[in-house]
């Protein structure tokens, strides 16, 4: 972390040790993309901003979680049965998890690590997974491949299970992934490759696949909750938009207006004009 103008005076000091770019610095910004050396074109990036309606009637318990989390700091279910959210941090956190898929919160015993109370016991609606994946069967029609962006495990594991039962070919990466697998995936979903696509969407955990994975063979990106940090995000977003893109590509973020959402998209611009200004 640098303060202001940091950077520049450090430069002279390292200035044999370290390369640092972007795609503008290699290239030519034209209509529609990015020229690049030896011909190569790389081709933009659209992001997309997807209101996801929490209905009332059709999401009735996940509206009570995120109602709860929100005014409360408590989830209390129908048996009476009830768990309070004691720290700030955790309170958004719970928020977050509470909009992308509030059956994954679970507390569980630090000494046992056994599940001492699980709002999935009752609450198994997620608007944010059923607008995704609605988004996701309209791609793969028009023959897309994609990515999906979450930092819960939990809800990764859900949606996994939920696209699995509508018999679409995905695959999980995160921190429980074989090294084989993920090798697999690594290659597979790799343009250069040239390999015949043996999964259409890829669930990525922003802590394992934020960086340094080259997904170019998929064109659309999903995030079911975006990174507070901008930058973080930014590297998310380039996993399909990196040099060897031969497609336009797109990034979908899904937001519960009126929410915690909306309070983190206000978060991530505030620092982004902080870092630029």
């Amino acid at each position: 972390v640098f303060k202001r103008d940091g950077l520049e005076k450090l430069k002279p000091y390292i200035k044999n040790f370290y390369i640092a770019r972007d795609l503008e610095d290699v290239g030519t910004r034209v209509d529609g993309g990015i020229e690049l050396p030896g011909g190569r074109f790389l081709p933009d990036q659209q992001e997309h901003v997807v209101s996801v309606d929490l209905d009332p009637e059709r999401y009735p318990l996940q509206l009570r979680t995120i109602k709860q989390v929100s005014e409360q700091a408590r989830i209390t279910l129908s048996s009476g049965e009830k768990h309070t959210l004691m720290h700030m941090i955790s309170i958004i956190l719970r928020k977050r998890q509470a909009n992308v898929w509030p059956g994954g919160i679970e507390i569980r015993d630090q000494e046992t690590g056994k599940v001492t109370f699980s709002v999935g016991q009752e609450v198994q609606e997620s608007a944010k997974m059923d607008a995704c994946q609605e988004q996701i069967e309209a791609y793969l029609k028009q023959g897309h491949r994609q990515v999906v962006f979450s930092q819960f495990r939990t809800a990764l594991e859900e949606f996994e299970r939920r696209l699995k039962k509508a018999g679409i070919r995905v695959v999980r990466l995160d921190g429980s992934t074989p090294e084989k697998v993920r090798n697999e995936i690594k290659s597979n979903f790799y343009r250069a490759k040239g390999e015949a696509p043996k999964w259409d969407v890829v669930l990525v955990h922003y802590r394992t696949g934020g960086a340094g994975l080259n997904l170019t063979a998929a064109t659309v990106t999903h995030m079911l909750d975006e990174e507070w940090n901008d930058g973080k995000k930014q590297q998310a977003k380039a996993r399909t938009h990196r040099i060897g893109q031969e497609e336009p590509s797109q990034v979908l973020i899904y937001r519960i207006p009126k929410t915690v959402d909306t309070f983190m998209a206000n978060l991530i611009a505030m620092k982004k004009r902080m870092a630029d200004s």
